[in-house]
């Protein structure tokens, strides 16, 4: 059995925030793991509890260890959380536009698939509020992004939404196990943070899932 939880803006100190975090997952702060996200493709496979909470380098986590909670920091980016019941196996993922042009998305299912064995068809997905097709516009997107993503392009905007939810599917997850939420961080501030409209350094939601 999973648990995930999307957190949005949540004020004070980061410390206590996490404190808090734990308290409304009802696990202890030791549990909770999060990384130096750097937009790479680098995932890490957990099949026993690491040594530190603070992982530096991923922008993915895989595990099958009960107990053990993974949490990516978003502000516009998408935090993708995936599940398999079956195989017992969750993941979180932090993709933004880099990480979209890397597909780190479908190759975090690839490797779910060969490492933990999990069919695709089994495998249900959350993509938390993010940057929307409304608001994510490029200077020139056609010369920023690869030519495959032509197809997402309207103008100065890109639809990252259906590109991921494209990327998903292409690795075999069913269409109607892919729950995109659709809400722009950037039409939303009241509730998320938005690095593109507000700026900051430190402000983050969060997007937090593990096995219980």
């Amino acid at each position: 059995m999973h648990k995930f939880k999307i957190f949005g803006r949540e004020f004070g100190d980061v410390q206590e925030n996490r404190e808090k975090i734990c308290e409304e997952l009802g696990i202890p702060t030791d549990n909770l793991y999060y990384a130096n996200q750097i937009h790479s493709d680098n995932i890490l496979a957990v099949r026993e509890r690491p040594e530190k909470n603070y992982l530096d380098g991923y922008d993915a986590f895989i595990s099958n260890v009960p107990g053990l909670f993974f949490m990516v920091k978003v502000a516009d980016c998408q935090g993708v959380l995936m599940y398999d019941d079956t195989a017992g196996v969750v993941t979180a993922v932090h993709s933004g536009w880099r990480g979209s042009v890397k597909n780190i998305v479908g190759k975090t299912v690839q490797k779910m698939i060969s490492e933990f064995g999990c069919n695709p068809q089994n495998i249900h997905v959350v993509i938390s509020p993010s940057l929307g097709p409304c608001c994510a516009e490029f200077t020139d997107p056609h010369a920023e992004l690869p030519e495959c993503f032509g197809k997402y392009i309207d103008g100065k905007k890109c639809d990252f939404w259906r590109c991921t939810e494209d990327q998903l599917t292409a690795e075999g997850v069913l269409p109607e196990n892919v729950n995109n939420m659709r809400i722009c961080t950037v039409c939303n501030t009241d509730k998320y943070f938005s690095y593109r409209k507000e700026g900051g350094e430190n402000a983050r939601n969060g997007a937090i899932i593990g096995l219980v």
